[in-house]
């Protein structure tokens, strides 16, 4: 119970820092102020313009630098509660991003900093960020970059040019990995151990699996557009001829794929729960005519 008690408090407070670090804002707009607080830490007439003499704009930099600090604590508790979390390296996934990637080149909110394969999986920038150093060392270095912004010192003095552009592209590449975590809900709530004791009750009683599956998405073209599935939201509304019509939790896509194609797409759990639910649909179905006849 002690266990639970602090997970859920831990996930409290993680989507408390999400939710404030985030915002409304799209992913674009964070990357804009992120390289504007890098601009200013390295005087590049950012916040901090030379040539007209403005002083710094002291409450924008605390502002920047405390949602600096949130993101790294938020990553900090994902990198605690997702390591089991992380997406099965599909290659047939891989294929689809790598074939989409130029069609989404200029999509504002696009987390360019990733690769196409951690765009799956984005759980192993987390593991890649904190192998580098420890959160203190990373809260420290951008202290760091706050004193230089400021007039303070020069961030060139405690180290190189290449580490410093080693720290800029790694967090930019936390906030990205943080993002898509975030926005394709695959983050766990603080009730998430009630909903599994209550999907576990739900598989007692109907004899079907539950489909508390590893999160994750792929992409499928519908009307001439990529659409992003995301399993956890994922339905299945039935089988006809060896095709699947695809649904989820907000949306019908009309274009059915093969059942072959859907099991490549899909991880053997998931395809399973799915092909299970359609069976118990049908039943239920059958089982009402017949009550009806």
């Amino acid at each position: 119970m002690k266990h639970n008690t602090t997970t859920n408090t831990s996930l409290t407070r993680l989507h408390s820092l999400l939710l404030s670090f985030f915002g409304d804002e799209t992913l674009h707009f964070h990357s804009t102020r992120l390289s504007s607080f890098f601009n200013a830490a390295f005087a590049d007439a950012a916040f901090d313009d030379e040539e007209t003499s403005c002083p710094p704009n002291i409450p924008r930099l605390l502002h920047c630098q405390n949602n600096l600090q949130r993101l790294l604590d938020a990553a900090h508790l994902l990198h605690q509660h997702l390591p089991h979390r992380a997406t099965p390296y599909r290659p047939c996934v891989f294929k689809q991003l790598k074939h989409i990637y130029p069609l989404l080149n200029d999509w504002d909110d696009f987390p360019s900093h990733l690769h196409p394969h951690e765009w799956c999986n984005p759980e192993t920038v987390l593991e890649e960020f904190f192998s580098v150093q420890p959160i203190d060392e990373w809260k420290n270095a951008v202290s760091g970059l706050l004193e230089s912004a400021l007039g303070e010192g020069s961030p060139f003095t405690a180290m190189s040019e290449k580490q410093l552009g080693f720290i800029v592209l790694m967090l930019h590449r936390l906030q990205d990995a943080v993002w898509l975590l975030y926005i394709t809900g695959r983050i766990p709530s603080p009730d998430e151990e009630i909903q599994t004791k209550e999907d576990q009750a739900l598989s007692s009683d109907t004899g079907m699996s539950t489909a508390r599956v590893t999160p994750g998405f792929f992409f499928i073209e519908s009307d001439q557009r990529f659409k992003r599935i995301d399993l956890d939201k994922l339905v299945c509304g039935f089988f006809m001829n060896d095709h699947a019509q695809l649904h989820t939790t907000t949306e019908l896509h009309t274009p059915k794929i093969t059942v072959s194609e859907m099991r490549e797409l899909l991880t053997e759990e998931r395809f399973n729960w799915i092909s299970e639910s359609v069976a118990f649909s049908k039943r239920s179905m059958s089982e009402a005519i017949a009550e009806r006849a």
